[in-house]
């Protein structure tokens, strides 16, 4: 089996990996996210679907498919972790954006005054509403 058989991997990208001493299907599913991502052109996505990739089509991986073994887990992201600042700082968030909200709400109604002081002031000008 060729590492160019393993989806995603062309040519240049076998030189790359094999110049890193990556030779082999079987190393590319062996290698680590941190070798993979050694390699120029590869980020940390495109890493963790070239294993996924060679372990599919190693022979031991499908037969531990067939006998209903476990999946092995390759994502290398783990989840954010909900901490207090993160808390805080959506609370804060959520503070602006209701005081950016009640600003836009004053302003407007502000505009809606001066428009109708302005109506009665230009109908002054022209004579209308005077008093006599």
């Amino acid at each position: 089996m060729n590492i160019t058989d393993i989806s995603g991997i062309g040519d240049t990208t076998a030189q790359r990996l094999e110049a890193h001493g990556i030779v082999s299907v079987e190393a590319v599913a062996r290698a680590s996210i941190e070798q993979l991502v050694a390699v120029p052109g590869i980020g940390a996505d495109r890493a963790v679907a070239l294993r996924q990739s060679a372990m599919r089509l190693l022979p031991e991986a499908a037969d531990a498919r067939e006998a209903g073994a476990a999946p092995v887990r390759t994502d290398h992201r783990a989840k954010p972790r909900k901490d207090k600042e993160g808390k805080k700082d959506r609370k804060d968030k959520k503070k602006d954006g209701k005081r950016r909200e009640k600003q836009k709400k004053t302003r407007k109604k502000e505009k809606k005054k001066k428009k109708k002081e302005d109506k009665v002031n230009k109908g002054r000008r022209k004579g209308k509403n005077r008093r006599k």
